[in-house]
């Protein structure tokens, strides 16, 4: 089995930030989450737009659910399964998609790779109206390999990562919406490109979700099978790797990890100041219990929440009102928990 490492064959030095301790800890009660009405059932994925809820359900219809914030009323559902061009192929859920704002409008970019597009629907507008043709616009996307993820960085470019099956790696490109390819030669991204696996059927050791911040110009890495967190700038040379030391043992398991469904991380969301992530806490390959660990994009951990439970599947956070919400993937549910007074103590330490 592989594990990375944030060694480079490079003469340039990787800068390491190790995980000891964090400065802000909370640990929240079971008694104060409070169970959103939503009458959906299959929910897969969360996320957080401006004033907006959008909860992805499992179905080929109406597979976006969406709600105002904070009040929580229903406002719509939206995109079906299909072979129209407003149409998916498959559902997306909006954990794989981007949103962006285009003045006070949000904007939805869901990639279509198997159609070599990205489709971004104006989704303030969309709610009102419900006009899919007049609401959206098509750019050509590279899918000359199989597609790991793509994200938008603004309206102009986006990340993409591919497989490539003959070094049996994970490639990383920055493209623009002309699909030309944008030189990058920051040497974080260049040692994530040039990890490798002896067999090609292994090659989820290597994947990541990407936590990107708002402005599109950082991204944290974040493996499932890895103790390290790749920090990197797209359009400059800057960034540092994390490494959780106390997981290092966890690499033993990695194939309980995997048959059990699970990982050492989850997803996690990028935000102007921060970017969080949950950690699963693993005894022997089983998920013990969960927390939600928070850094500044320079690397430093600022604060960690200890989650009432091990069951959560995706959060995201309302920095307007101070919400923490939390998919629990077990009682298909969405939970929020007021961390208002946690958000402003990791204030002082970015």
């Amino acid at each position: 089995m592989f594990f990375s490492s944030c060694g480079s064959n490079s003469k340039e030095t990787i800068q390491v930030v190790d995980v000891n301790q964090f400065p802000v800890s909370i640990k929240l009660n079971e008694t104060d989450a409070i169970t959103l009405p939503i009458k959906s059932f299959g929910i897969s994925e969360i996320k957080v737009v401006d004033s907006l809820l959008i909860v992805s359900v499992l179905g080929n219809e109406n597979f976006w659910h969406v709600y105002s914030l904070p009040q929580m009323d229903s406002i719509g559902s939206f995109f079906n399964v299909g072979n129209a061009p407003y149409e998916m192929t498959m559902p997306i859920p909006c954990y794989q998609s981007s949103f962006y704002k285009n003045g006070n409008d949000i904007i939805a970019a869901i990639p279509l790779p198997d159609r070599q597009k990205m489709v971004k629907f104006n989704m303030t507008k969309l709610i009102s109206d419900n006009d899919y043709e007049g609401n959206a616009t098509f750019c050509d996307i590279n899918s000359e390999n199989m597609t790991v993820w793509t994200y938008c960085l603004d309206n102009e470019q986006y990340i993409q990562a591919y497989i490539d099956p003959i070094d049996k790696r994970i490639v990383r490109t920055i493209r623009s919406n002309s699909n030309n390819e944008i030189v990058n030669n920051n040497k974080y991204i260049e040692n994530l490109n040039s990890k490798s696996i002896e067999k090609i059927e292994d090659i989820q050791l290597l994947l990541t979700n990407p936590a990107i911040r708002p402005d599109g110009r950082m991204v944290a890495e974040i493996p499932g099978y890895s103790n390290q967190i790749v920090i990197y700038e797209i359009f400059d040379k800057n960034g540092v790797c994390i490494e959780y030391k106390d997981l290092q043992k966890e690499a033993q398991y990695v194939d309980k990890l995997l048959n059990n469904y699970t990982s050492l991380f989850g997803g996690g969301y990028g935000y102007n100041d921060y970017f969080a992530l949950i950690r699963n806490n693993i005894d022997k390959g089983n998920v013990i219990d969960q927390s939600i660990d928070f850094f500044s994009w320079d690397g430093n951990p600022i604060g960690t929440i200890d989650l009432a439970m091990n069951t959560i599947r995706r959060f995201d956070i309302n920095e307007r009102n101070g919400v923490l919400f939390c998919l629990d993937a077990e009682s298909d549910c969405v939970i929020t928990y007021n961390i208002s007074s946690f958000l402003d103590s990791i204030n002082k330490y970015l």
